[in-house]
């Protein structure tokens, strides 16, 4: 893996793994088993309603 460790690229080879197998994002895994490279939302989708909460900035 790169300098970024993934933080560039892992999505868009993710998106090209969901195209070609068909599958959920929260399906692809890497080499083992039981190690999902996502597991459910990071955030809502809207940034000021978490800074509003104070969950980013606490």
């Amino acid at each position: 893996m790169g300098r970024c460790q993934g933080g560039y690229c892992e999505t868009r080879i993710t998106e090209m793994i969901e195209q070609e197998l068909g599958i959920k994002p929260t399906e692809v895994r890497y080499s083992h088993a039981d190690s999902y490279m996502f597991t459910g939302p990071v955030r809502s989708g809207n940034a000021q309603d978490e800074t509003a909460e104070g969950s980013v900035n606490a």
